[in-house]
């Protein structure tokens, strides 16, 4: 299964840092080339019909994380893969390819996206009283109530693909709240998430990190752009 690791050209520190964890952790990999903030516009944006006037709001870099997000859908059916790995290059890696091939042999085929990166308890202990556990591997999330967060790493399938770029464009939410877009009408179009019990990036160990996309989330809730 094909990885492709979310990387700005400016940034060689991270490349570095997902070149080296990565490779010891036995993970193949390409680098696709993210959109940065400095180099949109917009206007044209808007214009060229990639941009929706209702997703103004959001930062110029969390757009350009949604284009990039999207592009690699195009590419997943473009190859004839059935799904794919996505990363972005603030994640933190803690499980090997190996391991991690062995739970996914174990997730329904019916999945369109898996969560490796999923912090929510979803097991039978958590705040909505219920075990949403499907086997030992990973769990089934509800059609309503747990959104799906954690765009840090994932797979997508070519169902999942192909549903996202039909919801997607033009772009009004950032990567992971389009999720939320399938989730609310997953009883009309079979959508389905599952999230990995033995996370292969924690969304806490992410956010401890920090992440560029929070801090551009910030600026927008002061009412600053980028």
């Amino acid at each position: 299964m094909k990885s492709y690791v979310i990387n700005l050209k400016v940034r060689q520190d991270r490349r570095d840092y997902m070149s080296n964890i990565m490779s010891h952790y036995g993970w193949d990999f390409e680098f696709f080339e993210a959109y940065h903030g400095r180099s949109l516009n917009i206007d044209d944006l808007i214009k060229r019909g990639i941009l929706d006037k209702s997703g103004t709001w959001m930062s110029l870099n969390t757009i350009g994380c949604s284009m990039s997000h999207l592009d690699i859908y195009d590419k997943l059916l473009a190859s004839g893969d059935e799904a794919c790995v996505v990363w972005e290059d603030d994640a933190v890696i803690y499980r090997s390819k190996r391991f991690f091939m062995k739970d996914f042999e174990m997730v329904p085929k019916d999945f369109s996206i898996l969560l490796a990166g999923y912090l929510s308890e979803l097991g039978p202990h958590n705040r909505w009283k219920r075990d949403y556990s499907v086997n030992s591997v990973c769990y089934k999330l509800p059609t309503h109530g747990v959104p799906p967060i954690g765009a840090q790493c994932y797979v997508i399938s070519r169902q999942g693909a192909e549903r996202m770029l039909e919801i997607g464009r033009p772009i009004k939410w950032p990567a992971d709240g389009l999720w939320e877009m399938p989730h609310k009408w997953m009883r009309k179009k079979p959508f389905n998430f599952y999230a990995l019990k033995n996370l292969v990036s924690p969304t806490q160990a992410f956010e401890e990190l920090g992440s560029d996309l929070n801090f551009e989330r910030d600026k927008v809730r002061r009412g600053a752009r980028s």
